[in-house]
This record gives structure tokens, C-alpha cells and sequence, in this order.
């Protein structure tokens, strides 16, 4: 009996090792998958704020533009056909 008892808990620890093992390899694969993932979150941040920055320097120019064209045309005369 106590041989019977010491063989199923041999097996109980030899499934232990195999489960603790696998657990280990697991979690090496998703550390390396979490990894990159941050660093693909790193490169998206970055690209995010590069547009951000294209997006606020374009929003300038442009009101630069419409404020030229604001003052160009109050230039113009009020009426089609009137003297300067």
C-alpha cells in the first residue's frame, strides 16, 4: 500500500514539474510578446506626436494664409466696377 501511495505521488510531482515547466515557457513567450508590443506602443506614440506636431504647424499656416486672404480682400473695392 505505502509503495502504491509513494508511486501516485511520484507522479503527482512528476505532473507538478511538467505543469510548473510549461507555465515557465509561457511566461517567457509572453514577456517577449508583451515586449513588443510596449515597444510597438513606443513607435505609435512617437508617430502619433510627430502628426500632432505636422497637424498644429499646418492649422498655423493656414490661418496664416486665411488671414492674408482676409486682408486682401478688404482691399477690394466694395462694388464691382469701382474705381481704386
Amino acid at each position: 500500500m505505502q509503495l502504491e501511495q509513494l508511486s501516485l505521488l511520484e507522479q503527482r510531482v512528476n505532473r507538478l514539474v511538467e505543469l510548473f515547466t510549461r507555465l515557465k515557457q509561457e511566461k517567457i513567450v509572453l514577456e517577449r510578446s508583451l515586449a513588443e508590443t510596449e515597444e510597438r506602443l513606443r513607435a505609435l506614440e512617437r508617430e502619433v506626436d510627430g502628426l500632432q506636431q505636422e497637424r498644429d504647424i499646418i492649422r498655423d499656416r493656414l490661418g496664416r494664409m486665411i488671414e492674408t486672404i482676409e486682408r486682401l480682400e478688404a482691399m477690394e473695392p466694395a462694388e464691382p466696377g469701382a474705381a481704386m
